[in-house]
Formats: structure tokens, C-alpha cells, sequence
């Protein structure tokens, strides 16, 4: 579909796992490619969105998951306006934070949500779609320790209470820690 729009591809991975995928934008960045086309859902494009901090390579993303809120925030509706949009080259900059030396775009979470996300199998969101969260929910309510935050103007500190009742403390969040530029509609 890019190809016949006029997008010129000069290298293309199928990646099963995100370790992968930073590698190849991380190369793809180091070489000086002026556009990183990366389809994925709001996981993919975090990981992506990350290796392209700082950089003058621009994303272009291809909303292929379950929820798509990054490419949705990005006016990315579907395959058919994330192609127009790439092949228009429309750009935005989008702020990146910065939690434990990772960086992320549109959210982070912690607690209950992170935990079903990550027990939420991606064949079960083939399936069933959004609502394999909701199933994937029931089964890690049961595992979440509780979390409180203290925000402040630059940070964002967690006390938290591991189910060993293990305290601990850390500064989870500086915003606003790079900038990435995507392409949007």
C-alpha cells in the first residue's frame, strides 16, 4: 500500500518482540533514515517512539493493535489516513517522559492497569479484541499491590507496598524528557 503511494521502502523487518524492534530503529535512526515506518499498537509505537528521542528521524506509524490511542492522539484513524498521512509527510512533535531511563509516549501506567496489560495475551486480543483486557483483568486484580503517588511540578514519586509489604520508594516520572517528531493527519 506504501509502495503503490509513492513510498519509497529500503528496508523492512517483521519483528516478533520489542528487543528486536528497538534494535532495528535504533539502527535505522544511527544511519540517518529521515523516516522510521512502524506498525504496532500503543506498545510498539512506545518502544519505537523512544528510540527516536532526540533524533531527526521521524515515525510514521501504522496503528495495527488493539487500542491505537498513540496513533488516535495523532488524528491516525485507521491503515488507510496513517498511509495518507505518511505519504503528505504531515509532522508534529510529541513530548516524551522518561520513567527509570525509559521512555515512553502518550502514557504510562502503573499498578492494576500495567499488570493487565502485560497478562493479556496478544492472541486473545486477536480474538476477542478490547475486551481481552477485561478478561486478562480478572485474573490479575488478584496479584496488585497498592500504589500511592506524591506529583510534583518536575517528578512524579511512587511509595510502593510490594505483597511482601516490602516499601519502597522511587521517582518514576520526569516529563517532558525529549522530543520525538511523528507524522500525523
Amino acid at each position: 500500500m506504501l509502495v503503490e503511494r509513492g513510498v519509497r521502502l529500503t528496508m523492512t523487518h517483521v519483528v516478533d518482540n520489542h528487543k528486536d524492534l528497538c534494535r532495528y530503529v535504533r539502527r535505522a535512526v544511527k544511519s540517518g533514515a529521515p523516516l522510521v515506518i512502524v506498525a504496532g499498537g500503543d506498545g510498539t509505537m512506545a518502544a519505537a517512539a523512544g528510540q527516536l528521542a532526540k533524533s531527526k528521524s521521524v515515525l510514521g506509524v501504522l496503528p495495527l493493535g488493539t487500542g491505537n490511542s498513540f496513533a488516535l492522539s495523532l488524528g491516525i484513524t485507521d491503515l488507510e489516513t496513517a498511509i495518507g498521512a505518511i505519504v503528505a509527510g504531515r509532522e508534529v512533535t510529541v513530548d516524551l517522559g522518561n520513567v527509570n531511563g525509559t521512555y515512553f509516549a502518550n502514557f504510562a501506567t502503573i499498578g492494576l492497569s500495567s499488570t493487565i496489560a502485560r497478562a493479556t495475551p496478544n492472541g486473545l486480543k486477536k480474538i476477542v479484541g478490547a475486551a481481552a483486557y477485561v478478561l486478562a483483568g480478572f485474573a490479575a486484580r488478584a496479584a496488585v499491590a497498592p500504589v500511592s503517588l506524591q506529583g510534583a511540578h518536575r517528578k512524579t514519586e511512587a511509595r510502593i507496598s510490594d505483597l511482601s509489604g516490602h516499601r519502597r520508594q522511587r521517582t518514576l516520572f520526569r516529563p517532558y524528557a525529549a522530543h520525538a517528531r511523528c507524522i500525523a493527519q
